[in-house]
C-alpha cells in the first residue's frame, strides 16, 4: 500500500448494547475510504443523497477536476479514467479500480493531497452525522486525523427544554442572535464565487454554529 495513503484516517466512536471486538475491526486505509468516497459521488449513491446539497455540489467539481478530464491542453487529463467513469454500463467494481488506480497514481503530487484532506475531514463529518458509518449503533464523536492534525466533531447532544431565570433566557436569546449572524455572514462567504475554494473550510465552520444554534434552541424550547 502506498505510503501516503496512511496518513488519514477516519476514526468513530460508537456506544452500543452490542459486543464489539476491536481483533475484528479492521481500520480502512486511507486509500480505501477514500475510493469510497469517491466512488459514492461518482454513483450518486444512497448515502450521498443524506449529505448536503451544497457539499455534493463541490465534492464533485472536485472530482471533475481530477477524475473526469479529457483535454489534451490540461495535464490533469485523463481520458481513460474519464470514460471508465461516465460509462453507465461499467460495474461499480470496474470503477472502483479505476479510482484505486488514478489515486495511486496522485499520491505523490503534492496540490492534490492537500485538495483530498479538506475533502476527506468534510466526508468523514457528514458520514458521522448521517449515522450510517456502523448500523444499529450509536455514534457519539468523530476524530479525522490527517497527519499529525487531529480534528473531533460531536454531533450535538440531545437537549430538553430547561427552566432559565429571565435574565439567563436574556443572555441565551442574546447568544443565539450573535451565533446565527455569524453564521449568516459566513453563509454568505460561502456562497461567494470568489471564495470558491475555500468553501469546504467555511461550511465546516457553518456545521459548528449550527450545532451551536440548535443547542441553543432546544434550551430555549424554540
Amino acid at each position: 500500500m502506498p505510503q501516503n495513503f496512511n496518513r488519514l484516517v477516519v476514526v468513530v466512536s460508537i456506544s452500543t448494547t452490542k459486543p464489539f471486538h476491536n481483533n475484528k475491526y479492521k481500520r480502512p486505509t486511507m486509500l480505501e475510504t477514500a475510493t469510497k468516497f469517491i466512488l459514492d459521488l461518482v454513483l450518486n449513491n444512497e448515502e450521498v443523497k443524506k449529505f448536503p446539497e451544497d457539499l455534493v455540489t463541490t465534492s464533485m467539481q472536485w472530482i471533475r477536476s481530477w477524475f473526469l478530464i479529457d483535454d489534451p491542453t490540461d495535464p490533469k487529463s485523463d481520458p481513460a479514467t474519464k470514460a471508465v467513469l461516465e460509462d453507465a454500463s461499467q460495474p461499480p467494481e470496474t470503477k472502483k479500480a479505476a479510482i484505486e488506480a488514478k489515486l495511486t497514481q496522485l499520491q505523490h503530487n503534492p496540490q492534490f493531497q492537500s485538495e483530498l484532506k479538506g475533502q476527506m475531514q468534510q466526508y468523514g463529518i457528514h458520514i458521522a452525522n448521517s449515522h450510517n458509518v456502523l448500523v444499529g449503533n450509536t455514534i457519539t464523536a468523530t476524530t479525522v486525523k490527517v497527519g499529525d492534525e487531529v480534528h473531533h466533531h460531536y454531533p450535538p447532544a440531545a437537549t430538553q427544554p430547561v427552566s432559565l431565570t429571565d435574565l439567563e433566557k436574556q443572555g441565551e436569546e442574546k447568544r443565539l442572535t450573535r451565533l446565527i449572524q455569524q453564521r449568516d455572514a459566513f453563509q454568505q462567504d460561502h456562497d461567494d464565487e470568489r471564495l470558491a475554494g475555500e468553501r469546504l473550510r467555511i461550511q465546516s465552520k457553518i456545521d459548528v454554529l449550527n450545532n451551536d444554534i440548535n443547542a441553543i434552541k432546544s434550551k430555549l424550547g424554540l
